[in-house]
């Protein structure tokens, strides 16, 4: 048997219904780094700190996923421009050289990276931003042509920032937010005049009114949250809808993706995101530059993970 030497896991509650360990396993599988192993491991927020403590050097990165986003940003450094900006990390690398038995927790968020790729897989065609901040093309839906600025959010949580910088990413100027609590949905209003964007928030209840005009949207509402807008989008039967990406992957597909798909737009789920948010992740916590990756390690992941959907 192999001797495991460099331990890796996704963090989380609950965490049993992950797909990372299937993704990154693959990877290793691929990069013949037979040695290591990713794993999953049940952790909530008051008990991250001492989960951190107990590991040791064989331990190499982590990922974390809900609720342990936020907590884990007083625990390490931010060492990219999103997880400094959104104060949100979903990567923590962990660096032994110091020899002190302690390590030093370096943060990243490769969600806004993931929810970018995706959609650009999926076909979207993203705009150009200029110097000024402006946007000096825009976005373009590839099956009808149309180009605009705009994108929709549904959500206002933790996953909502990093819609919001991933819109910012796909070079959308504007974007229409949609939140269950428009009180609650502040804090992404200081966050868009920091990536000078123009964001408006409404009520979730008025999303299907703007989906139409959207040349992106994105759904970060939990597991079902968003059923009411798919049976509202199925009676208002909308036409030229754009890409739509739900950050859901159980169940898969959502009946906002059914619905989406009905009125003839593009529709993908949260495993899309996943992936692509997993690939830099493999390259953060192997210490590989991406650039070293195999050209098709997208497809050999890809492939792994829909095995076992």
């Amino acid at each position: 048997m192999q001797m495991i030497t460099h331990q890796c896991a996704v963090l989380g509650k609950p965490i049993a219904h992950s797909l990372s360990p299937t993704l990154h396993n693959a990877a290793y599988r691929a990069l013949g780094l037979n040695d290591w192993r990713y794993g999953r491991r049940e952790v909530d927020a008051p008990a991250l700190e001492s989960f951190l403590n107990s590991l040791d050097s064989t331990w190499a990165g982590l990922s974390l996923t809900m609720p342990l986003k936020r907590t884990v940003m007083k625990l390490g450094e931010s060492a990219d421009r999103w997880s400094t900006v959104l104060s949100v990390a979903n990567t923590a690398v962990l660096d032994w050289s110091a020899g002190d038995g302690e390590a030093l927790i370096r943060l990243y968020n490769t969600d806004v990276r993931g929810i970018a790729e995706a959609l650009r897989k999926d076909g979207f065609i993203s705009a150009e931003r200029s110097g000024t901040g402006t946007v000096s093309g825009a976005g373009q839906d590839a099956s009808t042509g149309q180009r605009s600025g705009c994108a929709m959010i549904l959500g206002s949580g933790n996953t909502a920032r990093s819609a919001l910088a991933a819109c910012e990413l796909l070079g959308m100027s504007s974007v229409k937010l949609f939140a269950r609590n428009i009180e609650k949905a502040a804090h992404l209003q200081t966050l868009a005049e920091q990536l000078d964007m123009d964001l408006s928030v409404l009520p979730l209840e008025q999303a299907v009114l703007h989906a139409p005009g959207c040349a992106v949207s994105i759904s970060t509402l939990p597991a079902h949250a968003a059923d009411d807008f798919a049976h509202r989008l199925r009676d208002s039967a909308p036409r030229h809808l754009g890409h739509f990406l739900d950050v859901v992957y159980d169940p898969r597909p959502t009946e906002a993706m059914l619905a989406w798909r009905s009125s003839g737009g593009h529709a993908i789920g949260g495993e899309m995101m996943l992936l692509h948010q997993a690939i830099p992740q493999v390259a953060l916590m192997t210490g590989l530059s991406e650039q070293a990756l195999p050209a098709d390690i997208d497809v050999t992941m890809l492939q792994a993970l829909q095995e076992v959907l």
